[in-house]
């Protein structure tokens, strides 16, 4: 829904769609310098240096009539006037909350009223496992891998709650290459991975383990064998086969150390 109409002072458009608002919102806020904007609102004032872009922006505002069926609506002399863009509330019982979301390397950041940063925190609970570093009216947050960048889609796609209604201001082309790039460093660090877990393949066949097998799987079957193989447990033993256990017990020990740096290079590279 889209609403024109002008007076002598102004020129108004009122609008219930987010995407519209906010495709006329950058339009505005590119091509026109006295641009003020607050939440849901747009207020640009008229310029003697930028009659060629308001022209063309009248022109766009003409067309969109058209395609919005909108009769008798009268644009003479609009484009001399101060341009004022309402986004109005489908559901004036909740409060809207207005969030831009702008990509960087490895993350996201939301700007928003810092009256909203609780219940921002909250709708973003999912990602708590990871670092989260909130400032005044911004909350960065790192994202790290495909399975996060589809929570984040999610979250865009998600925009009622309880008592709010919640609108994402975001590149759609930028979000595109920033899970472009969070794609192409998962394949890299799957082949690193993988190339890693071939030269420790012999500390897992050591302790009767796969290279798949997650820490906690390869820390339990390394406690069952310490407590096999520690030498204490067979003193009663022949010295040849003492020697043994404490060979095997020896070689148990390095590919555990062995091991445990592997692992946490896994846990960084999914951070």
């Amino acid at each position: 829904m889209i609403k024109v109409s002008q007076n002598l002072e102004s020129l108004s458009i009122e609008t219930s769609d987010a995407d519209l608002f906010f495709e006329l919102q950058a339009l505005i806020k590119r091509n026109f310098a006295k641009t003020l904007g607050q939440k849901g609102k747009v207020m640009s004032f008229y310029d003697e240096n930028e009659k060629v872009q308001r022209k063309y922006f009248v022109k766009f505002l003409k067309k969109l009539c058209q395609r919005y069926e909108l009769k008798n609506v009268n644009l003479n002399f609009a484009e001399y006037k101060t341009i004022k863009l309402h986004y109005i509330q489908p559901n004036s019982l909740k409060a809207m909350v207005f969030v831009d979301v702008a990509f960087v390397r490895g993350g996201a950041i939301f700007s928003f009223d810092r009256s909203n940063e609780s219940f921002i925190l909250h709708i973003i609970r999912g990602f708590e496992s990871k670092q989260i570093l909130s400032a005044e009216g911004q909350i960065a947050l790192n994202i790290a891998n495909l399975g996060e960048c589809e929570l984040l889609e999610e979250l865009f796609n998600k925009s009622e709650y309880m008592k709010f209604s919640i609108i994402f201001n975001y590149n759609e082309e930028e979000f595109e290459n920033f899970k472009k790039q969070i794609k192409i460093c998962a394949k890299k660090n799957e082949a690193k991975f993988a190339a890693l877990a071939s030269l420790f393949e012999d500390h897992f066949m050591v302790l009767g383990c796969d290279k798949n097998d997650s820490f906690e799987e390869v820390r339990n079957r390394y406690l069952e064998l310490v407590k096999a193989y520690h030498p204490d447990f067979h003193a009663a033993l022949s010295h040849e086969l003492l020697d043994e256990c404490k060979t095997q017990f020896q070689r148990i020990q390095n590919a555990y150390e062995s091991l445990k740096p592997y692992f946490k290079e896994l846990e960084v590279g999914a951070e």
